[in-house]
């Protein structure tokens, strides 16, 4: 029998909150992601996501804007680049990100929903009486940590 997945959605606005310069402490830098292509279901027709797994979690962009979509579609099955600016706190953790180019697209061309990274956390159910605990960290959970800040 296959195992049960339990499927957690969470998006984070990050346009609004982090199109700001870094507080105290924090500092940032240029990530990029290598992301697949994933033509979304029926219920989702007319745009596309990209999406990249990192343990048990899956980061994604869903883009309908036409262009965009006609962009991504011409680089067929290879892997995307998403660059993301990626803010740290002063123990290396990250604490969010801003999308900054689909490969050469620039995100000041998308519209600000566009420019939210999903996180998707997958895990399995427990046995009765079993309790598991799952920490959400979105969408720091995409990014790798750095050295803390001396």
């Amino acid at each position: 029998m296959w195992p049960l997945f339990l499927t957690l959605c969470l998006a984070g606005s990050l346009h609004a909150c982090l199109s700001q310069a870094p507080r105290s402490g924090e500092r940032t830098k240029l990530v990029s992601l290598e992301m697949k292509r994933q033509q979304s279901g029926v219920a989702q027709a007319g745009s596309v996501s990209l999406h990249f797994n990192k343990d048990s979690v899956d980061c994604s962009l869903n883009f309908k804007l036409q262009e965009i979509r006609s962009y991504i579609a011409s680089l067929g099955a290879a892997a995307i680049p998403a660059v993301f600016r990626v803010s740290y706190d002063d123990q290396g953790k990250p604490s969010g990100a801003l999308l900054v180019r689909v490969g050469k697209w620039d995100a000041s061309k998308l519209t600000p929903n566009e420019k939210l990274l999903s996180t998707t956390q997958k895990f399995e159910r427990s046995q009765p009486g079993e309790r598991k605990t799952v920490s959400i960290n979105s969408p720091g959970t995409c990014f790798d940590s750095t050295a803390p800040t001396p």
